[in-house]
């Protein structure tokens, strides 16, 4: 689900934000890999993305940083391949 999109900036030097939040639930495999190539397509379009999710399995995949809270306190911030490192 999309929650919101941004353009911040001036005419020639425009940031693109799209925040996402649970965005492959209730989703079948094919329908999530579909997803998951759009948001790293958008990425590499140069959108910057922020995505909430409980999967981290998604977020290993989709992203390049992992910032994890525990009721509402970030108590991990780090890029996604030392998650990956640390067998999160």
């Amino acid at each position: 689900m999309v929650v919101a999109t941004l353009e911040l900036g001036t005419a020639n030097d425009t940031e693109r934000i799209l925040i996402l939040d649970e965005p492959v639930s209730n989703l079948d495999v094919a329908n999530t890999q579909r997803c998951v190539d759009l948001i790293r397509r958008l990425h590499r379009d140069g959108y910057t993305i922020l995505l909430a999710t409980h999967d981290l399995d998604l977020a290993l995949n989709a992203s390049q940083r992992l910032c994890i809270m525990r009721q509402g306190v970030v108590i991990e911030d780090l890029p996604t391949c030392e998650g990956r490192r640390r067998g999160m």
